[in-house]
């Protein structure tokens, strides 16, 4: 049904009562109009005729319901998204997501990884002899400035043999 156009019908009908009965208007609806209407239409009706209303809101908590049931699997998913997006920054890699997928992408990340590699330094580490060989040693590289790059990886344990 048009349900501000059958409101404001409704009202304007019951102005045509005797001023001295009480009037007033209850409606059953789930809120959905079906029409272009604003609720403006209905409710400048109904002050007019001094008539007011009271809407009695149906399926409400239900849909509420939903929605927060289905926005509760949409974030366990995006969580779970982001743990997988994460292993990148955890291994010194980077992740990517891109809004599209296709040839276009693909070249562009395998672009990125090309700059990635050959901007890349590899630093050697030999410890001096000692008698303790096959113990773990800890290794911490530092850059001396942010601005020089980024060590992937931070602090490493190394097992000598």
């Amino acid at each position: 049904a048009l349900l501000y156009e059958a409101v404001a019908e409704t009202v304007w009908d019951a102005s045509a009562s005797p001023a001295s009965s009480t009037r007033l208007l209850l409606v059953f609806s789930d809120g959905f109009p079906n029409s272009n209407a604003k609720p403006e239409t209905a409710a400048a009706a109904a002050r007019e005729y001094g008539i007011p209303v009271y809407p009695v809101v149906l399926g409400h908590a239900r849909l509420v319901s939903r929605a927060q049931e289905r926005l509760s699997r949409i974030q366990e998913r995006e969580a779970t998204i982001l743990d997988f997006a994460d292993v990148g920054e955890r291994t010194g890699g980077r992740s990517f997501d891109p809004p599209v997928f296709d040839s276009q992408v693909v070249r562009q990340i395998l672009q990125a990884m090309v700059g990635h590699i050959q901007a890349e330094y590899v630093a050697g580490y030999y410890p001096a002899a000692s008698g303790a060989q096959g113990k773990p040693r800890k290794v911490e590289v530092k850059l001396r400035s942010a601005a020089l790059g980024k060590v992937r990886g931070g602090v490493r344990t190394l097992s000598l043999r």
